[in-house]
């Protein structure tokens, strides 16, 4: 018994976050067969192999994340944590804000914006359901704000009674949102 066992045996859960580029497939369109070529189709620049393709499903909210995380990566971790889940960060943030707006009973469609990477992950809850989920890069001052409103205008919210949540990252930019949107409100 040396002292990595007693290191591992001091976690009861492990989870491995990936921030690796997500797609959004429906429940009812998904499947597993198909995970590479749809991967593979909306992220042509990645080299993921077919083993690091992963999913998670998101069945409250009908859609399925499908993801990559390097084989070798996972292979090594569950070396040493065996029953360790493995996460896409992008599914995770979604999940937290649908479980965030059915607790506070939220009625209307709601835009989050939140930091990823360098760039600014934009999506969008209606009626219980993902409606909008991406990724937009960020290199110059006013991008985040630019894809913000960009994507609201296309969702065709209104600016008066939609909600647009900016989680820390982007609490800089509320002033500037407030002149187009009315319900602005800051996460922590």
């Amino acid at each position: 018994y040396d002292q990595n066992q007693e290191a591992v045996a001091a976690y009861d859960e492990v989870e491995l976050l990936v921030d690796t580029p997500t797609t959004w497939v429906p429940l009812e369109e998904f499947h597993r067969n198909e995970m590479h070529a749809i991967y593979s189709l909306t992220f042509p620049r990645q080299a993921a192999v077919a083993e690091d393709i992963r999913y998670e499903l998101l069945p409250h909210l009908e859609v399925t994340a499908i993801y990559s995380a390097p084989h070798e990566l996972v292979d090594t971790v569950r070396d040493i944590y065996p029953e360790m889940r493995l996460h896409a960060i992008q599914g995770q943030l979604v999940q937290q804000a649908a479980q965030r707006e059915q607790k506070i009973r939220r009625s209307g469609p709601c835009m989050h914006a939140d930091q990823c990477g360098e760039g600014v992950f934009l999506y969008a809850i209606k009626d219980r359901q993902l409606v909008f989920a991406s990724t937009f890069p960020c290199t110059a001052g006013g991008d985040g704000l630019y894809h913000l409103l960009n994507t609201w205008q296309m969702l065709k919210f209104d600016r008066q009674t939609h909600t647009c949540v900016l989680h820390p990252s982007f609490h800089s930019i509320k002033d500037k949102v407030t002149q187009f949107i009315k319900k602005v409100e800051l996460c922590e």
